[in-house]
């Protein structure tokens, strides 16, 4: 049996009028997101590749299969979503072609997720990406999720917060 629980949100507008939502963390088992995709990425970026998230752990440790050609890695990839499926979206020309070897464990409470060139990804309109981390690719049984913006260029990015929460 799994206990899931949610954190509410706060909207935070900044001087531009971009708005973030910040989770309430509940406990102290958290993931922070570091990386070039934080705390936004430009969708020109996206289409380059090499960009990355590091997802490092505290208090919570990755299962020692993360990384290797296995259903642990493929359902860390499978929990890197848009909350939107445009036609040529993330979900669509992103997410689908991530496998194990975008995925390095460097260490018992790190891993760095890499991401190809994808030049067939456009969007109309900015993206959120949702991080959720399932429990199955730590070695503790709980869930943790976090959100990413994807902005087009002329628009402004949207900030969100870095640090992942349990949902």
């Amino acid at each position: 049996m799994t206990t899931i629980i949610s954190t509410p949100t706060l909207d935070l507008t900044d001087a531009i009028g971009a708005v973030a939502r910040v989770g309430l963390a509940l406990n102290s088992y958290t993931a922070v997101l570091t990386g070039t995709m934080l705390p936004s990425v430009a969708e020109a970026s996206v289409r380059q590749g090499g960009k990355t998230i590091i997802i490092t752990l505290s208090r919570a440790t990755w299962h020692s299969d993360i990384g290797g050609d296995n259903a642990k890695t493929q359902a860390l990839l499978d929990g890197i979503l848009a909350t939107a499926s445009p036609v040529a979206g993330w979900n669509v020309t992103v997410q689908p072609n991530l496998n194990y070897s975008n995925v390095s464990r460097d260490s018992d409470t790190q891993v760095t997720v890499s991401f190809p060139a994808m030049s067939s990804y456009e969007i109309t309109t900015s993206e959120e990406i949702v991080v959720t981390v399932p429990q199955e690719a730590l070695t503790a049984g709980f869930e943790l999720a976090s959100r990413i913006g994807v902005r087009r260029l002329g628009r402004p990015a949207i900030g969100l917060t870095p640090t992942v929460t349990i949902t």
